[in-house]
């Protein structure tokens, strides 16, 4: 493997999953994983481990797995790319598991897969393109060195962005020309073609090791299944966090010889007579739910206030369209 000489300076929150059960795949090819619909429909792909030491992807594929994910239309590949890489991460050196001879994602040029050249990914590249390109919408998942806001990488290309803006999460996406290093599987093929439907998205979701970025990989390759309707809500649903529990509550009993308490005073309108309800209150006639109010005096400035018997008189509600408010300090 090569050096890549970057040191370390973040905690390993998240560590991937073991892939051993992943190894023979449904397609004759190692570590890819297809299922189909009945019903027609788009094929989506969603890859992890294009860099072997970015966990985030295999957590997101590998709950997916384990929950055994069906589409309800088209067809779904769950692909775990650079396992060589993945296989060799060491918490200690994490960055040293990024590839095995060279970038996985700097070799999709179609003269690069067709030279005659050879490594380790280029051989896994060559593998599953047939797969990639038969592919009509790609997520493929990554996380980044440095702690940095999560982000969509969608391409030069409107369709890409139109993608992006339906996943939703991140809410940051970045219109970009490609790496100078060499052509991304996201731009291979037909995701690169502007006449093709076909659409691809990079997501990067956060620093490679952070707990958060395992959580964020989920829910976007959730939200891009229920987008294109190749699932329900269902697994949206399990990621929303659970409502908290309902607060206790006690009934206070009198005790056995006290006196109940008297029963609350239900409160008059000005004017009302003795043997009528108060408006709105809902409470028996009688009188002593119905005071009659009447001018008193505050005794304060000499004011004028109006007051009942048995305590102040609520104000009558405000005029429709005009506020109610109280005329004093504050």
């Amino acid at each position: 493997m090569s050096s890549l000489n970057i040191p370390n300076a973040y905690p390993v929150e998240l560590t991937g999953p073991d892939l051993t059960a992943y190894a023979t795949g449904n397609e004759g090819i190692p570590y890819l994983w297809s299922f189909k619909a009945k019903e027609p429909g788009p094929h989506v792909m969603i890859t992890a481990l294009v860099h072997g030491n970015e966990p985030c992807g295999a957590v997101a594929l590998d709950w997916l797995l384990q929950r055994g994910i069906r589409p309800l239309r088209g067809r779904l590949t769950l692909g775990f790319i650079n396992v060589a890489a993945y296989g060799q991460f060491d918490a200690a050196d994490p960055n040293a598991s990024r590839w095995v001879d060279e970038d996985f994602n700097r070799l999709w040029a179609p003269d690069v897969l067709a030279s005659d050249r050879d490594s380790l990914e280029l051989r896994r590249a060559r593998e599953v393109r047939p797969v990639v390109a038969s592919a009509d919408f790609l997520l493929d998942i990554h996380s980044m060195q440095k702690p940095s806001p999560p982000l969509l990488m969608a391409g030069w290309l409107d369709k890409g962005v139109r993608l992006a803006r339906m996943v939703g999460v991140p809410d940051r996406v970045i219109v970009d020309r490609g790496h100078a290093g060499g052509l991304r599987m996201r731009d291979h093929g037909r995701f690169g073609d502007p006449e093709a439907a076909a659409a691809a998205l990079l997501i990067e979701c956060g620093q490679h090791w952070a707990a958060a970025a395992g959580d964020l990989a989920k829910e976007a390759t959730a939200r891009l299944l229920a987008g294109l309707g190749l699932t329900d809500g269902a697994l949206l649903d399990e990621l929303r966090p659970a409502p908290p529990p309902p607060r206790p509550s006690w009934r206070v009993r009198p005790r056995p010889g006290l006196a109940a308490p008297p029963p609350p005073r239900c409160p008059a309108t000005p004017g009302t007579p003795r043997s009528a309800p108060s408006p709105g209150t809902g409470c028996p006639p009688g009188p002593l739910n119905a005071a009659l109010c009447s001018p008193q005096r505050s005794g304060m400035r000499g004011r004028m206030r109006r007051g009942c018997r048995h305590g102040p008189c609520p104000r009558p509600p405000a005029a429709a369209g005009r506020p109610a408010f109280r005329r004093g300090r504050t």
